[in-house]
């Protein structure tokens, strides 16, 4: 430890890692909070900046505290445990301005809402990964297990089912991972990834697993029901959703239902909508009384299945379900739409499928976005094609971590 590595860190970036400089040095440290004074390790000495961790303190920062989870600095989950809670809204705000200015190229100077829920046991789903007779969650930048008994940031309903299953589980080394979900109605799911065939004995414990749906996926990726129907059911905003292991819902029910609050005040209806990467169709069932017709496209085969069902389900018909992947090869058969809500994968979109659907939207884009650098990146494009920005909200969908959702309103320029 030398005089060269103590640092001030000025703050957080978007990967979670505290930033400082020292005599022309950039150090990037884990764990660490703003206004911290540290001395800190160079554990990988890159061109540009060093990757460091904290050896020791001069001063702790004002705005740190102590983590409530005891995994946490093994954990790759969450990122801002040590961090105040009441600090995060002003971690994330920076770090999204930060990103429209280096990415979208604009100074966004209006105010930027922040809409926060719960800290803890917020999450209806959770990935275990199994491995050598052991069971947990991914230690950062690794693939090596943290065994855990908890995760303070799931529900109850979840906790209570991984410990179940540790009290039962039987290593075969044939179980890869398990996915736990909660509806909100407290249901419970756990499916079971496998490297089991179809006419093997599947291990005796997972039947006796505590959760009202159990379902075997094999290494041929089809599925055994062992318990219920293998599917869970939400209610949201009075329409009826349902949906299985294999597909995507929000993990925050609570911001989920804030952010459809938002969208309510914010899409403008009228004749023609387009609802792309639409999951089980959540949005445009929620807002089909809103358009003439919607069109909706999500290229999972269960997903569209289970779109298909809920509108059955709600009793729906001027919805149009479409099958096909967002890519470079998407075309939209030279339709046009006035509204178009966008919520993508951390990826974003394709570049020439953004072009694609620029040039087919007369009137709105909604993009919700749950990775600010790729939104960025995809609203300079959106901004050069004619559209402005009426409203940026962030919706605190994953609060103690380091990720956020942001929905962005464009309107078409006069």
């Amino acid at each position: 430890m030398t005089e060269n590595n103590r640092i001030e860190i000025e703050k957080i970036i978007s990967d979670g890692r505290g930033i400082g400089r020292k005599d022309g040095m950039t150090f990037l440290v884990r764990r660490s909070a703003p206004l911290d004074i540290v001395f800190v390790s160079e554990d990988r000495v890159k061109k540009n900046y060093t990757e460091s961790s904290i050896l020791s303190f001069e001063k702790v920062s004002p705005v740190r505290t102590n983590p409530k989870c005891r995994y946490y600095d093994l954990c790759g989950g969450c990122g801002l445990q040590h961090i105040k809670p009441e600090i995060h809204k002003e971690i994330k705000t920076a770090i999204l301005r930060e990103l429209l200015l280096k990415n979208a190229k604009t100074n966004y100077t209006e105010n930027i809402e922040y809409i926060s829920g719960e800290f803890f046991n917020y999450r209806n789903k959770i990935t275990l990964s199994v491995q050598n007779n052991r069971i947990g969650l991914l230690r950062e930048n690794s693939n090596s297990i943290v065994d855990i008994e908890e995760c303070l940031i799931c529900a109850d309903e979840i906790n209570k089912i991984i410990k179940d299953i540790r009290n039962k589980i039987v290593y075969d080394n044939r179980i890869n991972k398990i996915v736990l979900k909660k509806s909100r109605s407290g249901k419970t799911l756990a499916a079971f990834y496998t490297d089991y065939a179809k006419k093997e004995n599947y291990a005796d414990f997972i039947k006796e697993i505590n959760a009202d749906n159990i379902i075997i996926i094999l290494k041929d990726k089809s599925a055994v029901y062992v318990k219920g129907k293998g599917l869970l059911t939400d209610m949201i905003d009075g329409k009826i959703f349902s949906y299985t292991y294999s597909t995507f819902m929000q993990v925050n029910t609570s911001i989920l239902d804030k952010i459809t609050e938002h969208l309510k005040n914010s899409l403008s209806g009228g004749k023609t909508f387009i609802d792309l990467y639409s999951g089980v169709g959540i949005y445009s069932i929620l807002f089909s009384d809103r358009f003439k017709e919607t069109v909706s496209v999500e290229s999972n085969k269960s997903s569209v299945y289970f779109h298909r069902k809920n509108l059955s389900e709600n009793r729906i018909a001027n919805v149009n379900v479409v099958q096909k992947f967002i890519d470079g090869k998407m075309h939209l058969d030279d339709d046009f739409f006035e509204t178009c809500l966008i919520d993508p994968p951390r990826e974003g979109v394709h570049p020439i499928a953004m072009k694609n659907i620029l040039d087919s939207v007369s009137k709105q884009i909604i993009y919700i976005s749950c990775d600010a650098a790729t939104l960025a990146r995809d609203l300079r494009m959106i901004s050069g094609s004619g559209f402005e920005i009426k409203d940026i909200k962030i919706f605190d969908m994953f609060p103690n971590t380091i990720h956020f959702e942001t929905v962005v309103v464009l309107k078409k320029k006069l």
